[in-house]
């Protein structure tokens, strides 16, 4: 996941890491915005500890953001982000 301080630029791509959640075979990866939900970046995918995310360009530029990834059977299991930036 990103860490405190990183830099994400918008139309990149950068790699989400995270350690495997329990047993939960997908898992749901979401954008947020201080505690404001702003992106889906995927409803559901494999709970694999990687997924490639091309960040948007109707993004705004902030401080605030965090990535939150949950299980897709179980949202009240999660693993949530530092905040980082994203720049246009």
């Amino acid at each position: 996941m990103p860490k405190s301080g990183d830099l994400w630029l918008v139309n990149e791509t950068y790699e989400i890491k995270w350690t495997s959640l329990s047993k939960a075979k997908y898992v749901v990866i979401e954008l947020y915005r201080k505690n404001t939900l702003k992106k889906i970046i995927s409803s559901r995918t494999e709970n694999d500890g990687s997924f490639f995310y091309n960040v948007h360009s109707d993004l705004a530029s902030s401080n605030l953001y965090k990535i939150k990834i949950s299980n897709f059977d179980n949202r009240e299991e999660t693993a949530t982000s530092n905040y980082f930036s994203i720049r246009q």
